[in-house]
């Protein structure tokens, strides 16, 4: 019998936790553990950080990890192209020089040297005898061959045990004669074998014919007895024992394979499993179970289920190396290149580096900005520098100070008690315009400074 955890609360829905149990005769036993949230192959991983993790696997722009030039592995690498840096390598064939050589000086220098490689020997080798190095200035080819030496012995033809002839050579020996003769070859054993058990080496004389046969050990346990009454239980090709062989409750649950409202033994739906009372079916491809109705399979444990849809929960291994990935503020493992940051064509050089190209000079042609000091010590140089003045009245709130109109101003700024005032000011031709926001306490001078150019 099984035993589900669940009750009417009287709202048409079922309650508990909708476990499955067996009674195995003396306590209730678990058959259906649920999922739990957790960090391993076999739970699911949290919602919220699963979420943030897709989120950030969905990104194909922007730099999430705040990748660096030494994070892509380039943070010592000069901005020099191939070209340059051939140059720069280039060397030539001298004491002492560090520099790489061209294929054609290697070979200019080769060429200069070529009187000076030695040739092959022609002549055939010497015969083997006293070892010498020799004196040719020529190579030896690989495959010299040396003539037999003919104050060696022949080669041994004859076959057998050898005995020497008294002058240097050798011949056969007789047996019998010149050498004692085996003893007489063992006979085979007629006696039947002994019945097997400790090992042992034996001690007869005689030899085992190969078809010999060793009795039975009747110790041992007869193979009627497999999966017989009183006997002992057998193991299928899986190693387990088959579910007949086991009691009632341990096979009240059956796996298969449920589609459209039947199960199957396989995943292909094949053989169909037929129904029964009492039992219980879990789907192998979802991890759900089933009772029979009698008409009909209904589900009786809704749980989660591991995979990689919507309505399934992630491996809680792979979704904790996903997030703990969103969480890097550093590195690059995203593979981030200068491309890729939209900066593909960008000088590595600071501000004041392009500030330092960027800075030219008052002379005709040249394109470099010139500093606001540049232009007036030259305009000084160039022209005496002149003022106008104006003022604000305590009963006012603007002044305009008049100029030629051909002025260019330097400067302009207002003064009260010999202090600067913040005021609002307005060029226009032929004039200055001073403005304030309410009227003063005392009088705000207007001072203007200008050149005529």
């Amino acid at each position: 019998m099984l035993y589900v955890d669940y009750y009417d609360d009287g709202l048409d829905e079922y309650a508990g936790s909708k476990k499955l149990y067996a009674w195995n005769g003396s306590s209730y036993v678990e058959l259906s553990a649920t999922l739990a949230l957790g960090e391993t192959s076999t739970t699911a991983y949290r919602g919220d950080r699963g979420k943030t993790a897709y989120n950030h696997s969905q990104l194909t722009s922007g730099n999430p990890h705040n990748v660096t030039k030494s994070d892509v592995g380039l943070g010592n690498v000069d901005n020099k192209s191939e070209a340059t840096i051939k140059s720069d390598f280039t060397g030539f064939i001298a004491s002492g020089n560090t520099g790489f050589v061209t294929g054609d000086a290697v070979n200019t220098a080769i060429s200069g040297v070529s009187g000076q490689i030695p040739t092959a020997y022609t002549s055939n080798p010497a015969m083997d005898g006293t070892a010498s190095a020799g004196s040719s200035t020529s190579w030896a080819k690989g495959d010299h061959v040396h003539p037999t030496d003919t104050s060696r012995q022949a080669k041994i033809t004859a076959s057998g045990i050898l005995k020497g002839n008294g002058s240097g050579g050798v011949s056969a020996a007789v047996a019998g004669t010149d050498y004692a003769a085996p003893s007489a070859i063992p006979t085979a054993y007629t006696s039947n074998p002994a019945m097997d058990g400790t090992a042992s080496a034996g001690s007869s004389a005689s030899w085992a014919k190969g078809d010999h046969v060793h009795p039975t050990d009747t110790s041992r346990m007869a193979a009627s007895l497999k999966g017989a009454v009183n006997g002992v239980a057998e193991l299928d090709a899986n190693g387990k024992v088959p579910s007949s062989q086991l009691p009632s409750y341990v096979d009240d649950v059956i796996e298969g394979y449920y589609h459209n409202s039947k199960f199957y033994k396989e995943a292909a739906h094949t053989t169909e499993i037929t129904g029964e009372s009492g039992k219980i079916y879990v789907d192998l491809s979802s991890e759900k179970t089933y009772r029979w109705s009698g008409t009909a399979y209904a589900e009786i444990s809704s749980s989660l289920a591991l995979g990689e849809t919507s309505s399934t929960a992630y491996r809680g291994d792979r979704g904790k190396t996903a997030y703990d990935h969103s969480q890097l503020t550093s590195g690059n493992p995203h593979n981030v290149t200068k491309s890729n940051v939209g900066l593909g064509n960008v000088d590595n050089t600071s501000d004041a580096t392009k500030k330092t190209n960027f800075t030219g000079s008052i002379a005709s042609g040249n394109t470099g900005f010139v500093t606001g000091g540049d232009v007036y010590s030259a305009l000084a140089n160039k022209s005496q520098v002149l003022m106008a003045q104006g003022s604000i009245s305590t009963s006012s709130t603007s002044c305009e100070v008049s100029i030629p109109t051909e002025a260019v101003v330097i400067s302009a700024y207002a003064t009260m008690s010999s202090h600067k005032v913040e005021t609002e000011i307005e060029y226009g031709d032929g004039g200055v315009v001073f403005t304030i926001a309410s009227t003063p306490s005392s009088t705000i001078y207007c001072d203007v400074f200008y050149v005529i150019v």
